[in-house]
């Protein structure tokens, strides 16, 4: 049974930063985004700026009960 889906909009959190805006310009400027090399050598990695969590997820006991990867999804997915 087919059913509608809608999206409403998208977050963007990267190591360039957090938003649209934020992008756009490091875009423009040719900013290159931080590489980490030596954390998970010999596997290059670009870490994500911390997050401001408590804008989209108020409740810091929800927050310790969610995996790294949970809280920015759902970060991203609300800011959008």
């Amino acid at each position: 049974m087919p059913r509608d889906v809608v999206i409403t909009g998208i977050g963007l959190a990267s190591s360039l930063g957090e938003g649209i805006e934020t992008h756009a310009q490091a875009l423009a400027a040719g900013t290159a985004p931080v590489i980490d090399t030596q954390s998970f050598a010999p596997y290059p990695l670009h870490p994500l700026k911390p997050l401001e969590l408590d804008r989209q997820i108020p409740k810091k006991s929800d927050q310790r009960q969610m995996e790294p990867w949970q809280r920015c999804l759902l970060y991203t997915s609300r800011r959008g």
